[in-house]
C-alpha cells in the first residue's frame, strides 16, 4: 500500500513537472506571437503611411495639372494627417528613441509645406514656383520613406 502510494505520488509529481514544461512552452510561443504581431502591426503602419503618403503627393499632382478643383487649403498639415497623428499624439512616441523617428518629422513637414507651396504657387500662375515647390515636395518624399521603412526594420531587429 505504502509502495502504491509512492508511486502514485511519485507519478503525480512527473506529471506535474511535464505540464509545467508544457505550460512553459505554450508561454513562450505565446510571447512570439505577440511579439510577431507586434512586428505585424508596425510594418502594417509604416505601408499604410506611405500610401497615404504617396496619395497625398498624387492629390498634389491632380490639383496642379488641373484634373482637381482642390487648393492648398484643402490639404492637411504633417500635423492632421494619419501620420501625424501617430506621430504627434499617437503610437508613434514609442519609437522616440530612434534616429529614423527623430529623422522623420522635418522631412514629413516639408512635404505637406512644399505640396502646398506648389499649389499656391500654380494658383498664382508662378510656374516657376510650383515646379520648385514639386521638386522639393519629392526630395523631402524620398526621406520620408525612408525614415518610415528605418523604423520598421528596427523595430523588428530590436526583439532579435
Amino acid at each position: 500500500m505504502i509502495g502504491s502510494l509512492s508511486e502514485k505520488a511519485t507519478s503525480a509529481a512527473e506529471d506535474g513537472r511535464r505540464a509545467q514544461g508544457s505550460m512553459d512552452e505554450l508561454s513562450d510561443i505565446a510571447r512570439q506571437l505577440a511579439g510577431t504581431m507586434q512586428d505585424a502591426s508596425v510594418r502594417s503602419f509604416a505601408e499604410l503611411a506611405k500610401l497615404d503618403h504617396l496619395i497625398f503627393k498624387l492629390d498634389v499632382y491632380q490639383a496642379v495639372s488641373g484634373h482637381s478643383g482642390r487648393t492648398a487649403a484643402d490639404f492637411s498639415s504633417h500635423h492632421e494627417c494619419r501620420l501625424g497623428k501617430w506621430y504627434f499624439e499617437g503610437d508613434g512616441k514609442r519609437f522616440a528613441n530612434l534616429p529614423a523617428y527623430r529623422n522623420l518629422d522635418a522631412p514629413h513637414a516639408l512635404v505637406h509645406a512644399a505640396g502646398k507651396r506648389a499649389l499656391e504657387s500654380c494658383g498664382a500662375g508662378r510656374l516657376d514656383d510650383a515646379l520648385s515647390g514639386i521638386q522639393d515636395m519629392e526630395q523631402a518624399s524620398v526621406r520620408v520613406l525612408s525614415e518610415l521603412q528605418a523604423i520598421s526594420d528596427s523595430s523588428v531587429q530590436s526583439r532579435r
